[in-house]
């Protein structure tokens, strides 16, 4: 909540700055064509609007860069544990369910077996994502929750998968 506060606060500053600007471009650039003729001025006119929006659109850029949250190190670091032991845990978990599969006596359906292989790439996806995070790359807050919600997903169906043996 305070992150959004600060992104906000940090928006509101830069649109004022953004204002601030522009009517000075602008009360600067009516001094100048004062003294000019009329093609004069609307040439001066047209190039200060120019620079103006310019200006607004690098301000623009500028605050939606600022927006997009970045994990810090130790953040990182933490979650990135967590979520591996997590994936550790789903794979001795798969790997129990594919050894069950091949005791003799049991039968199993061959839906039964394609959803197994299915949690197995979808965990090895989930390795491979965690491996190719970039850091301060990408928007943190919507990888967590992604990522979060799709190993919560593939835990899910781990356990009903047991519970339906």
């Amino acid at each position: 909540m305070k992150t959004k506060h600060k992104i906000l606060n940090l928006e509101s500053m830069n649109l004022k700055f953004l204002a601030m600007m522009l009517v000075t471009v602008l009360l600067v650039g009516s001094s100048f064509v004062s003294c000019k003729s009329n093609s004069e001025k609307e040439a001066d006119a047209a190039e200060n609007l120019n620079d103006a929006n310019q200006e607004m659109e690098n301000v623009e850029t500028e605050v939606m860069n600022d927006s997009i949250e970045k994990a810090n190190d130790a953040e990182w670091q933490t979650f990135k544990e967590e979520a591996l032991v997590a994936i550790n845990n789903n794979e001795k978990q798969i790997i129990s369910l594919k050894d069950a599969i091949q005791k003799p006596g049991n039968k199993f359906t061959e839906s039964y077996k394609k959803s197994i292989s299915d949690l197995e790439d979808k965990n090895k996806d989930l390795q491979s994502r965690i491996d190719n995070y970039e850091n301060n790359k990408t928007d943190w807050q919507n990888f967590k929750t992604e990522f979060n919600n799709d190993l919560r997903n593939i835990g899910n169906e781990i356990n009903n998968i047991n519970t339906n043996k």
